[in-house]
């Protein structure tokens, strides 16, 4: 706020010349006192006379916007708020006055809080016009106001002061009132397209919507709206048929969100009128204002849409390019006090060129995309959005730079290629669509057209696009759906109905597309709560063993387990929920506990100790809730009683002098019925060592102790259990429950035990024996490995020996070996082969026994069995040196009768599973003089059956027997070339086994599989390192084995049994040597090529050379020539010798061969006549 020195003449109502800026009338400059230069008080800000502000401050004292001004002389004051003298700014954004506020003098007659004293300013005399001390009196109050406070205000300045002046100001209320700036703002939206009124193929309809709002908090009446088509479409408008304009009260939106969406206040449509001559070319107008409702005003915040539908002919192009605009304008009103009755507001700002006048407000449409989308929707599915930035009320129209955006106009439906491209569009194709998550089936454009373009479909504009989708019956060809429908296709409607599309172009009508249109089925949700229990639920079904009791409570109350986790002993099962069209999720489980603490209350509730009432909510993809409620109850136990009869060990007696219930049922006594218990729904047992249970109370007294006699004592336990509702049935007919079990076992000495309704009590006695009055445990060893240790075959000999059960594993057999001297088993069995457990001293006898089928006069079977014993078994020995066993055959089922007993008398009979198994391996006996002779060939081999030489099995026949040899590296050349050996990689010798190749490997075709099998590969032996042959039935010699060659024969049993022996074999090469001389052969003596005869070589290739037909092949026969002549005068014969000797093993033998060549004699002498 201002406050200035001078004023306004209260007569002529002229400015003063002084005091204002020349932008306002003044003649002068700004010289007065400013008060108006802080808002912020000198502390705590009071109002005067308290005041502790500087005098020429001015002082915002409260919330409320009250000012104080203090130190003023007398004169003429006037009061304006400062936003009034400043200059318009260049751009709206900063334009004054500031928040668009309006002062406001406009209801007459009323009081301060309901009119302004401004109009836009308010002025105020101050003089001394009195004898007094100078004080500050006021002018009267403002002609024609009948103020409130200020005639209070008057009386009081007049009254005498104790406070001289300056310093004892009183008070004048000055009210100054204003309203928000009214204003309005306007949108041109293309909002959708139609098929043409006209029907003509090519033209088509244009649906837009003019949208008006009142950003301020001022009504606004009056309202008009114009749109010329004409200027924006040229030829393209289509006059032929008429636009036509209502007001857009509700819009459908046709896909994807479809429904019904708010577009303009309530009432608008009954209170606006539309012009029915609008033609947008002569006759712009689209409302009658004049024909408005009375009553109607545009509220602040509030819309109206005006919808305009027209048809054009894109194909007329004259217009270029194509734009469109519109314009608003509105009224300001306000309301009367006393009457509420409408009226204008007047312009009271004195710069403003309607000074005096009605507020009238207006706009043009913009291309600006400011949404304000439609009510329950986001952008873009609420439309394009409308752009509201409107005039500001109080600035001339034609002003400059006075709106927040630029006046644009907005383009035109030919602007959107999608009428060009969606024009062509034809064919046949059947569609399959399944219901979607949510049930429905969302039909779109693209699900039809091939080569649909998405930026032309349904969701391009709100009220309708370039695709027309129509649904029809296939057979009654009625139409079920369209996309002009405001609703979308409820597929579930048509499940089961034979349904064809068709798709129509707007821009094209003319040009369909159709086929079949096939609808896919879907399930819809189903809710089952988990059942009401008292147990544990296994599956969906209450079917546990133990029933919950009290002490379950904690465990299941609150604990998420108990409905999530199935292996928990408290599982309570939950509820499920199936949705075919979506999720259904398990939104919060809630428990709530009712303790049942009244006996009747109990009764009536089944005999129920507590309940849970678990409540499921579920939560659907809707946000849709459902509950269910599942009651789990617990009861009250039922009590086991203890034995009647506890027997204590001597041994463990001592761990407990007083013999305690918690200390009978833990280690070392672990008496697991010697103490009252009840099992929880766990399958826990609960021992009731305490004092309270569900309602229970328990106790003990031990009545008398005594010995037994050397072995033991006796104690005499007095056992008590007190029901507090015993005998409560409440409203039940019935009678009330047992809550105690007698063990089977003590049916007898329990015999007459009952409650005693009076003392509501149950007692009963209990015998604690110490001393050793128990049989010896006896388990046999677990042989098996299967960590299951039994107590022997039992129920024998009716019994199964082959099945298990909870105490017998019959896989637990002693093993035991034949006699190398028979075929018959043979042990030794003592103390060490037996799992006793005994406190006291021990021993055992044995007897073996056989379990045998009773056989009819037929011999055949009777399905019963009996025990016999064999005489040919022997047992020897006692218990302390442990018993011989022999004879036992290798047939039948053969058990060891054991009676283990203690020194107090204690025996356990138990059958002790035995069979005998043939472990003796084969003796294998070999030949040990064996001498091998090569053929002729060079080659021999020696079988198995060669070798043995007495070999023998104590159980029979030996199965099998085989031999192999080593195979030295000299002897690979002759090794790969037996039959059946197979040199894999072809490398011309014997390699050993390698267990980790991959390629394959050398071996012998022994079973002629043409396949190497795992027996048949050369392997180097662990023992010896040498490279072996296979098991073979015969194995090979060579002239490379000359000498001893190491052999073993293996043989087998039919137990599996297997040993071998080994000796040395001579290998001889025993053909004897022979040989051929050369042809007998003549020469003359001057033969030159007898100078050759002595020498061996030379002379063998004039004469020949001695042929060796046998005995050579191990290449070791010596050969000596030698040469014998016979001549007289160079003539005569020659006698040419070959000596061929061989090493045997007796010794050298030799055989000569003979070559007798003749040399004749030359006569050389002439006969002459």
């Amino acid at each position: 706020m201002l406050l200035i020195w001078g004023g306004v003449d209260e007569t002529s109502g002229k400015f003063d010349t002084v005091g204002y800026q020349n932008t306002m009338g003044s003649a002068g400059s700004v010289t007065d006192v400013l008060y108006n230069l802080s808002i912020v008080p000198n502390g705590t800000a009071t109002m005067p006379p308290a005041s502790n502000d500087v005098p020429g401050q001015i002082v915002k004292t409260n919330a409320q916007g009250l000012y104080s001004f203090q130190g003023l002389i007398p004169g003429n004051y006037y009061l304006i708020p400062l936003k009034y003298l400043q200059p318009d700014s260049a751009s709206f954004v900063n334009a004054y006055p500031k928040h668009r506020v309006l002062t406001l003098k406009d209801n007459l007659g009323a009081d301060d809080q309901n009119d302004s004293d401004g109009m836009p300013g308010a002025l105020i005399r101050i003089n001394d016009g009195n004898s007094r001390e100078p004080e500050v009196c006021v002018s009267p109050q403002p002609k024609g106001e009948a103020g409130k406070n200020d005639a209070i205000d008057a009386a009081a300045m007049n009254a005498m002061s104790s406070h001289p002046f300056p310093d004892s100001l009183y008070n004048q209320t000055i009210d100054f009132g204003w309203v928000d700036e009214p204003n309005i703002e306007a949108n041109l939206d293309i909002v959708g397209v139609i098929f043409p009124t006209s029907q003509i193929c090519g033209n088509f309809n244009v649906i837009m919507h003019l949208c008006v709002k009142n950003p301020q908090e001022v009504p606004l009446d009056s309202l008009q709206a114009f749109l010329n088509l004409k200027d924006a479409y040229g030829n393209a408008l289509y006059t032929a048929t008429k636009p036509v304009v209502s007001i857009a009260d509700s819009a459908y939106v046709n896909g994807p969100a479809y429904g019904k969406y708010r577009k303009s206040q309530l009432g608008a449509k009954a209170q606006l009128v539309p012009n029915p001559n609008y033609d947008g070319v002569t006759d712009t107008r689209l409302l009658l204002p004049t024909s408005e409702n009375a009553n109607f005003v545009l509220k602040g915040d509030s819309v109206v849409c005006v919808r305009i539908e027209f048809e054009i002919d894109p194909t007329k192009t004259d217009k270029y390019p194509w734009k469109s605009q519109g314009s608003v304008t509105a009224r300001a009103v306000g309301f009367d006090k006393a009457t509420g009755a409408k009226r204008p507001l007047t312009d009271y700002f004195v710069k403003s060129p309607r000074f005096g006048k009605t507020i009238v407000v207006g706009d043009l449409t913009d291309e600006i995309d400011d949404p304000m989308p439609m009510a329950g929707l986001s952008y873009p599915d609420g439309g394009d959005g409308i752009a509201f930035e409107g005039m500001v009320a109080d600035r001339d129209y034609s002003s400059p730079a006075v709106d927040k955006y630029a006046d644009e106009d907005d383009k035109t439906i030919q602007n959107d290629e999608c009428w060009f491209k969606t024009r062509w569009n034809s064919g046949i194709q059947d569609v399959n669509v399944a219901l979607n998550s949510k049930c429905e089936s969302i039909i779109n454009a693209d699900v039809f057209v091939p080569n649909y373009n998405p930026a032309c479909g349904f969701d391009k504009y709100p009220e309708g696009s370039y695709y027309a989708v129509i649904i029809q019956d296939k057979w009654t060809n009625e139409t079920v759906w369209t996309s002009d429908d405001p609703r979308p296709f409820d597929a579930k409607l048509f499940l089961g109905r034979q349904l064809i599309y068709k798709v129509k172009s707007v821009a094209n009508h003319c040009n369909t597309i159709w086929g079949n249109f096939i609808l896919e089925d879907k399930i819809a949700p189903v809710v089952q709560c988990a059942p009401d229990t008292d147990r544990k639920v296994v599956g969906k079904t209450p079917s546990g063993t133990y029933t919950f009791v009290c002490t379950d409570i904690d465990s299941i109350l609150n604990v998420k387990k108990s409905w999530t986790d199935t292996t928990y002993a408290y599982y309570t099962g939950v509820a499920t929920a199936k949705d075919s069209c979506g999720q259904a999720w398990l939104d919060n489980v809630k428990d709530v506990l009712e303790v049942l603490a009244d006996c009747d209350q109990s009764a009536n509730a089944g005999y129920a100790y507590a309940r849970i009432t678990r409540t499921f909510t579920f939560t659907d993809d809707r946000g849709n809730k459902t509950t269910c409620n599942q009651i789990i109850t617990f009861r009250r136990p039922q009590i086991v009683l203890p034995e009647c009869v506890v027997d204590v060990p001597n041994n463990l007696a001592a761990a407990s002098a007083e013999l305690l219930p918690a200390d009978l049922i833990a280690k070392p006594f672990e008496l697991t019925e010697s103490v009252p218990y009840y099992f929880n729904g766990s399958g826990k047992r609960i021992y009731l060592t305490g004092r309270d249970y569900c309602g229970f109370a328990v106790n003990y007294t031990d009545e008398s102790v005594f010995t037994t006699g050397a072995c033991g004592r006796k104690i005499i336990r007095r056992w008590r259990i007190l029901d507090w509702c015993y005998g409560s049935t409440g409203t039940n007919t019935g009678t009330y429950p047992i809550y105690h079990l007698i063990p089977g076992a003590d049916a007898t000495c329990y015999a007459g035990v009952t409650w005693n309704p009076g003392l509501r009590m149950l007692t009963w006695e209990q015998h604690l024996i110490v001393g050793d009055n128990g049989n010896p445990i006896v388990k046999v060893p677990d042989y098996d490995h299967d960590g299951k240790k039994g107590n022997g075959y039992q129920n024998g000999p009716a019994a199964n020996p082959d099945t298990e059960t909870s105490s017998y594993d019959p896989g637990d057999v002693l093993v035991i070996s034949t006699s190398p001297l028979d075929c018959k088993g043979a042990t030794l069995f003592g103390r060490k082969d037996l799992d006793v457990i005994e406190q006291s001293n021990w021993c055992f006898d044995l007897e073996v026994v056989q379990r045998v089928a009773i056989l009819d006069l037929f011999e055949r079977p009777t399905g019963r069995f009996e025990w016999k014993s064999d005489a040919g078994i022997q047992v020897k020995g006692d218990c302390d040196k442990g018993y011989s066993i022999t004879g036992i055959p290798m047939t039948g089922r053969w058990f060891f009768k054991l009676r283990v007993y203690d020194v107090c008398y204690g025996d356990t009979i138990v059958y002790y599973p035995v069979r005998a198994v043939d472990k003796v391996a084969p003796t294998m006996v070999c030949d040990d003089k064996l001498v091998l002779s090569l053929n002729n060939g060079a080659f021999g081999q020696v079988s198995a059956a060669q070798i043995d030489e007495g070999s023998n099995d104590n159980c029979g026949p030996i199965e099998w027997m085989r031999v192999r040899r080593p195979v030295p590296t000299n002897c690979n050349a002759d090794f790969v070339k037996v039959k059946g050996v197979v040199d894999a990689n072809g490398n011309g010798k014997i390699d050993a086994y390698d267990p980790k190749s991959t390629q394959p490997q050398d071996y012998v075709d022994v079973n002629r599989n043409r396949q190497a099998d795992p027996e048949e590969y050369f392997k180097v032996d662990s023992t010896s390192k040498l490279l072996m042959t296979p098991l073979m039935d015969s194995i090979p010699f060579f002239c490379c084995d000359k000498g001893t060659v190491m052999v073993e024969l293996w043989g087998g049993d039919k137990a599996g049994n297997r040993n071998y022996c080994w000796k040395n074999i001579v290998v001889e090469d025993k053909t004897p040597v022979a040989c051929i001389a050369p042809w007998e052969v003549t020469v003359h003596c001057d033969d030159k090529n007898l100078a050759q005869i002595d020498s061996k070589v030379a002379s063998a290739k004039v004469f020949g050379d001695v042929i060796i037909t046998s005995g050579n092949l191990c290449g070791e026969v010596d050969t000596v020539y030698s040469v014998i002549k016979r001549l007289k005068c160079g003539a005569g014969n020659i006698e040419r010798i070959w000596t061929l000797t061989k090493q045997t093993a007796k010794g050298p033998e030799s055989v000569t061969c003979r070559q007798i060549i003749q040399v004749l004699p030359v006569r050389e002498y002439n006969i002459c006549f």
